[in-house]
Order: structure tokens, then C-alpha cells, then sequence
């Protein structure tokens, strides 16, 4: 099962939102001064990372049989090795695709087959589009694409899965950690 990372020490309240993330610490030198630049969740505490579910389980709903069955998961998932190679668009955010993408589409379903009341993107998108957000609204999409592509691909490896928590002062905290371990 993942551990307790010292949530509340501040003080600060936890609000019931919750996302299940794969962290990329390996991009974060690439793409952190553009995220805290042009993407809200990163000047909010989110590091850059792959979404595997969220919004996930309302934190005042999630149960140690959740937190148990998602330390089962994520031990029987191994880490996945991906590149970061390409720059692309939805509508209102520009992000890295990870590549090969397969892994964590695989990784969503899975979680989502074993919570079925919490779709992808709160049920909001119909296709599982693994990806690294980089900028959203009306940031300039080509001054942030430009600065990157030259850096690309990045390799990386996603280790660990997090359990993230937004506080009542709107900033995202650790809840848990759970390894990646299969191998």
C-alpha cells in the first residue's frame, strides 16, 4: 500500500478532489518555468505528470479498501519507460505526447474497470489521450512549442503513481505515493 505524505502539516483543510497522476520529474527542468507560466495547476503545486484518473474518489468517500486495492494496481504495474517526442494541440491546451502511448491508456482502463462510477476526465471525453499539459487558454501555443521541440524527445520513466489531493487554499498535495513494481 502507498504511504502517508504529510498532508495537513500547514494546517491547510483538504478538499474533497482527488487525481490519480504519474509524475515525469525528468521533464520537469524542460517544461516547469512554461507550466508555471501558462498552466494554472503548476502554479498550484501539480508537477508535471500524465493523468492516469482524475478527478478520482472524492477524498472524504475514499476508503482504506480504495487505498488498498490501489497499492494491489500499481504493484502489479510495471514502470513505464516513454519518450516525450512530440508537441501537440487539443483545442485549449498544448501538451507532449508520450510515446509509446499504449501503457497508459492501459493504466486507465484498468483503474477505471476497478472504479467504474469514475470515467476518464470526469466522463467529459470519450477517447483516453495520454498526455503532459504544457499550457491552457489563450497562452502563445508557438513560443511554448517552439522553446521545446528543441529539446525533444525527452526520455522518461514513470515510477510511481500519486494520489493527489487539492487543499481549501487551492493547492495540490501528495496524499500517497504507490510504486510502479511489477518487473
Amino acid at each position: 500500500m502507498g504511504r502517508d505524505i504529510s498532508i495537513g502539516a500547514t494546517g491547510s483543510a483538504l478538499v474533497s478532489e482527488t487525481h490519480l497522476i504519474l509524475p515525469v520529474p525528468a521533464a520537469e527542468p524542460f517544461v516547469g518555468a512554461h507550466r508555471a507560466s501558462f498552466d494554472p495547476s503548476a502554479r498550484a503545486g501539480m508537477p508535471a505528470h500524465i493523468t492516469v484518473l482524475g478527478p478520482f474518489i472524492e477524498r472524504g468517500a475514499l476508503t482504506r479498501d480504495d487505498l488498498s486495492a490501489l497499492g494491489e494496481l500499481f504493484a502489479a504495474t510495471a514502470p513505464i519507460e516513454f519518450e516525450l517526442a512530440r508537441v501537440a494541440r487539443f483545442e485549449h491546451a498544448l501538451y507532449l505526447e508520450p510515446d509509446p502511448p499504449g501503457p497508459f491508456v492501459e493504466l486507465t482502463q484498468a483503474v477505471w474497470r476497478r472504479w467504474p462510477g469514475q470515467p476518464p476526465y470526469g466522463g467529459a471525453h470519450r477517447e483516453i489521450i495520454p498526455h503532459l499539459t504544457l499550457a491552457v487558454g489563450a497562452a502563445d501555443f508557438h513560443e511554448v512549442r517552439a522553446a521545446l521541440e528543441r529539446h525533444l524527445p525527452l526520455r522518461a520513466a514513470a515510477r510511481e503513481a500519486w494520489l493527489m489531493a487539492l487543499r481549501s487554499d487551492e493547492r495540490w498535495v501528495v496524499h500517497r505515493r504507490f510504486a510502479l513494481a511489477a518487473g
